[in-house]
Order: structure tokens, then sequence, then C-alpha cells
């Protein structure tokens, strides 16, 4: 076993720890064959050339994840459903301010069609929308009153002109099936 053998170990260690549910289907799948990869090549004996290959095929995987989740605010979040095109923020407080083009669903702006707004959100930040060209709908987790006088920063038409529907979710519940000693029992919610 040679140093080349190492390095590559080293970088399929640090591969390997990725949590690739927090990237984009088709970036984690680049990331899990570069991984699936470089671990056939340390079965074999390898030699210097394909190490390097195969170290460069990782750390292009790596750099080149796509994010699906992350950060927007002190205290708020955001997640991208690839498959329904949604993107939802949720938290408490005020959302970044960001230029024309460096949202954090940048690599989305072309695909996103719903946008889901928690109700402790307090702000939408300038630009955070502004790319956002298919985006057709926008559900508010609170009043209608509350949406008007949410502060909306500047270049967010397509949030602004997309279908509004504003929604306090109340649940009341009731016992359905009283539990027994050996069964659980079921409380049934509808939505006011």
């Amino acid at each position: 076993v040679n140093e080349h053998y190492f390095a590559l170990k080293d970088v399929l260690t640090e591969a390997k720890a990725i949590d690739r549910t927090l990237y984009t289907s088709a970036t984690a799948s680049v990331l899990k064959t570069a991984i699936d990869n470089a671990q056939n090549s340390l079965v074999n004996i390898i030699s210097q050339a394909e190490s390097e290959a195969r170290i460069a095929e990782l750390e292009k995987a790596i750099n080149n994840l796509i994010l699906i989740k992350g950060s927007c605010g002190d205290s708020l979040t955001w997640c991208y459903d690839e498959e329904s095109k949604t993107l939802t923020v949720t938290g408490t407080g005020e959302m970044y301010d960001y230029t024309a083009s460096d949202s954090p669903w940048e690599a989305f702006e072309n695909e996103i069609t719903t946008v889901v707004i928690g109700r402790d959100i307090a702000s939408i930040g300038n630009n955070a929308f502004n790319e956002c060209g298919v985006l057709t709908d926008v559900h508010y987790g609170y009043t209608e009153e509350n949406w008007q006088t949410l502060s909306i920063g500047e270049n967010n038409e397509s949030l602004t002109s997309a279908n509004i529907s504003c929604h306090t979710h109340n649940f009341t519940g009731t016992v359905t099936t009283k539990p027994t000693c050996t069964q659980q029992g079921v409380k049934t919610f509808n939505c006011d």
C-alpha cells in the first residue's frame, strides 16, 4: 500500500461523511457514483494516476453539490422539494436581503412554482424571489390582513403577483376511539 492509496482513502472518508439528503438528487447521485468508483479502486491495487483521477472525481462531485435546504435569516430556514417544485420558508423573524442573483435557492429559481411562507416570518428580503419566473402560488400560514402588513422587500414581483392563499390552521381534536389496556386510542383532528 502506498501514499496515493491513503490520499484517496482520506478524500473518500470525507465524501462519505456528507449528508447527501441535503442536496439535489442529481448532484447527490453524482457524488454517490464518485464514492462507489473510489471504493472499487481501493479494493484493487491502484496506480497513482488512477488514485489522482478518483480524488479529482470526488472533489468535483463535492464542489458541485447543490443544497436543497439552508438558512435565509437568523432564525429562518428554507427547504426545496424537487418533486413538487415547492420552496418552504419557516421559522421566526426577518429574511436576509439578497442581490439580484444570490438567493440561497438561486439554483431552483426557474423551477419553483409554489412558495409556502410560515406565519411567523416578519419580512421577505430584497430580491429573495426576484428571478422566480415560473412562480404561480404562494401559501401564507396566517391571515390575509397579516399578509397585507408583511414587509416585502424590493424586487419580489414574482412573489407578489402570484396567487396568494392565506390560512390560519386551527386544529380541533375529537377522540373517535377510546384507548384500552391493549389498544391505542384514536383522535381525529379537523382544520377550522
